[in-house]
């Protein structure tokens, strides 16, 4: 394949010179939307209505600032003995499914065909894959304190690798011996090292985003302090697929003393933030073989300077690990199916560096296809509608016939990973995708009230005009976690395909997996986060593409454009928390104010954590962000039966007497703020059972029950009450 060097004389200079005032017209309309994007609406930032450029401007004049967030203004709060544990022990967990993936690997013939970064892409993912399988079955089986069988799990792939290959060294004639030598050569593929060390260094830090804190880090501590993976009636998002966090459950039983499942938490945080250096490495591997390593890196770059990258990987929620996963499927897909160039004429061979595929068609890419595919299924339900369903199709479809084995065989390897899941909810919640389909499955201890309350918070959305233009802009330029250099390359890829038909295969999936987010979802902005890869992948042909016309001085200042802009914005607190050289023992004991300041949250939490005893237990009432608690608690979500309702209801004092008693509650706390926030108009609801007479006229006054313990937060917002144990 021609070289991108010179690209312009190839097209000839009329067209370069057009090509090149082409993109720029384009690219300059673009910028201009997308640095006067309003990135703080005035519901959220009072009033303020700063635009990108706004923001981008502080940054940019105030870099002390940012630096000096990173110890959040205070040297003294440094610490990087604690952060450097977590970040070991993630890294054996990384190392260890690398060995395990690269055993499987070598099962087939010449590993596949793959190159050694495809072999240490795949090898990892797998081993990941089926380090999360493996504690799946032993919390079902009720062995999750069992931590012997986790270490011998880790440490069996490292010894049987290690013994190999000093073997392999040792049996290897002297000459054939090579030394290894570091030569480093300037790449801008070295340009992403800052984005992925402070993205790791980011992951490290206590969870800080809801959804985390309520059920991505909750669940799996509450199946490891339960020693086993259980059906939760009172966290509906605990009964969905949960595979990558997993991982949390796999670093709480690594990590030691009675604090791992904190620790071991903040282990599978590290863990997810992995995924996308195996996204980035994927990437240049992608590249590589379709296309050259030239478009691989500018591809990865594209990622990687994408701020819902680092928003998403830090905060340990899970659409990169599932998107790395679909990018994989994606791949081995394309192997399988015979595509050799994606960008490029077909009859030119192989892109140069490219290894070469023995046969078309192989069963080990079908099969790895259809692994990867179901591991990204086992992380979230819509993978089951975005990346298993379509590349099912495409196997049945792609060998002009219909191609009813290797869709068997496809399906087979998904249901592998993914069907463990469905079986479990089958057997456990009576609905193997609980909680959804409600109507068709009753489910286990599911509330009309409660089911009603979930169907109407993920209904999908009215098909309108003004709909698509706010999904369209969202998408494209007005989210604040979009990247500068993302959306333009890979609109470069659509001009592309008219003269690469390779890329059509990449425009499709793309073209799907909207449409079925579109029509089939509630619209949520993250679930398109998963799509990034891909859209990556297309902005590195589209790029690649540019610099074939026009030569690589235009492209490259592009990219280095865009990763000026987006180093400040990724590593300031703009994207959540980025305390990153805070120690972690004085952020888990509270030495260290939250991002946002004494919460009311974290400020009743800090009373309980100080004045209750073991045996004691606290009934929350709105507020299910629980992570940080570390006294047993009752709680549940708004999508479940409430547990105050459920303890009180209709009962009288010496009942409520009882049960509050049987349950072991001792204080209730009562979130005001939340429940308000909940019943707002438009939003998910809550039970209409707890009120404020209720409370005070009624628990309080009238029969004693509860007696109103200050915690200096204001009674409006937030309350906390002893229960009065006397009948």
């Amino acid at each position: 394949m021609a070289s991108p060097v010179g690209g312009a004389r190839r097209f000839g200079r009329p067209a370069a010179l057009l090509a090149t005032a082409g993109f720029l017209l384009a690219f300059f309309s673009y910028g201009w939307l997308f640095v006067s994007a309003e990135v703080f609406p005035s519901a959220v930032a009072d009033e303020t209505g700063l635009t990108r450029f706004d923001v981008q401007l502080l940054l940019l004049t105030n870099p002390l600032e940012t630096i000096a967030g990173w110890c959040d203004g205070d040297l003294d709060h440094f610490g990087m003995l604690h952060r450097l544990e977590v970040l070991l022990v993630a890294g054996l967990v990384v190392v260890s499914a690398r060995c395990l993936g690269q055993w499987l690997l070598r099962r087939a013939r010449d590993n596949c065909g793959f190159s050694p970064l495809e072999q240490t892409v795949f090898a990892t993912a797998l081993g990941l894959g089926l380090f999360s399988l493996f504690t799946f079955v032993v919390g079902v089986a009720g062995g999750l304190q069992q931590r012997w069988i986790f270490w011998f799990a880790i440490v069996v792939p490292l010894a049987w690798t290690t013994v190999g290959a000093v073997r392999g060294w040792q049996t290897r004639p002297q000459t054939e011996r090579r030394r290894w030598r570091f030569r480093p050569r300037f790449s801008l593929g070295w340009l992403a090292v800052p984005f992925v060390v402070f993205i790791l260094l980011g992951a490290t830090l206590p969870p800080w985003e809801f959804d985390v804190s309520e059920y991505h880090l909750q669940v799996p501590k509450e199946w490891f302090q339960q020693g086993r993976i259980d059906f939760l009636p009172h966290n509906a998002y605990g009964n969905m697929p949960m595979g990558a966090e997993l991982h949390a459950v796999l670093g709480m039983a690594l990590m030691p003393g009675s604090l791992s499942w904190w620790w071991g938490a903040l282990v599978g945080k590290v863990v997810l933030a992995v995924y996308a250096l195996l996204t980035v490495l994927a990437l240049i591997a992608a590249g590589r073989r379709f296309a050259s390593t030239e478009a691989g890196i500018l591809a990865a770059l594209a990622f990687v300077t994408t701020p819902w990258v680092a928003y998403v990987s830090m905060a340990g929620l899970v659409e990169i690990v599932w998107g790395c996963y679909l990018t994989l499927a994606l791949y081995a897909a394309l192997l399988w199916s015979g595509v050799q160039v994606l960008l490029g004429n077909p009859a030119e061979g192989r892109p140069a560096g490219a290894p070469r595929l023995r046969a078309k068609g192989r069963l080990a890419h079908l099969l790895l296809a259809g692994a990867m595919a179901g591991i990204a299924a086992a992380c979230k339900y819509p993978a089951l509608l975005l990346v298993i369903v379509p590349l099912a199709v495409w196997v049945l479809c792609s060998q002009r016939r219909i191609a009813w084995k290797p869709f068997a065989l496809f399906l087979a390897a998904a249901s592998v990973f993914v069907g463990p899941w469905l079986i479990k909810n089958w057997l456990l919640a009576e609905n193997p995708v609980y909680p959804l389909m409600g109507t068709v499955w009753a489910g286990r201890e599911r509330a009309a009230q409660s089911d009603l309350r979930w169907r109407r918070a993920h209904a999908t959305r009215a098909v309108s005009v003004d709909e698509l233009q706010r999904a369209v802009s969202g998408l494209v330029w007005k989210s604040r976690w979009q990247g500068p250099i993302l959306v333009p390359f890979a609109m470069l890829a659509v001009w592309a395909a008219w003269r690469h038909r390779g890329i059509f295969p990449l425009l499709a999936f793309v073209a799907i997996y909207l449409t079925c987010w579109w029509l089939f979802t509630h619209r949520i902005e993250r679930f398109w986060v998963p799509l990034l890869p891909l859209l990556a992948w297309l902005a590195g042909l589209g790029a690649s593409f540019l610099q074939r016309a026009t030569g690589r001085w235009l492209v490259r200042l592009v990219v280095l454009s865009g990763l000026l802009w987006a180093l400040p914005w990724i590593t300031s607190g703009l994207i959540g928390d980025t305390r990153v050289l805070v120690s972690l023992e004085k952020l888990r004991q509270g030495e260290v104010l939250p991002l946002a300041g004494p919460t009311p949250r974290w400020s009743a939490f800090r009373y309980l954590q100080r004045n209750i005893q073991r045996s004691q237990r606290v009934l929350l009432v709105g507020e299910a962000r629980v992570f940080q608690a570390n006294f047993p608690v009752l709680y549940n979500t708004c999508f479940d039966s409430c547990r105050f309702e459920q303890l009180l209801a209709g009962k009288s004092r010496a009942e409520r007497v009882a049960a509050l008693r049987a349950a072991g509650v001792a204080y209730v706390l009562v979130h005001w703020g939340e429940l308000e926030r909940y019943r707002a108009p438009g939003n998910y609801g809550y039970s209409e059972f707890i009120t404020r007479p209720l409370v005070h006229d009624e628990l309080v006054r009238q029969q004693e029950l509860l007696r109103p313990v200050p915690i200096g937060m204001p009674s409006r917002v937030i309350e906390l009450f002893q229960v009065q144990a006397a009948e």
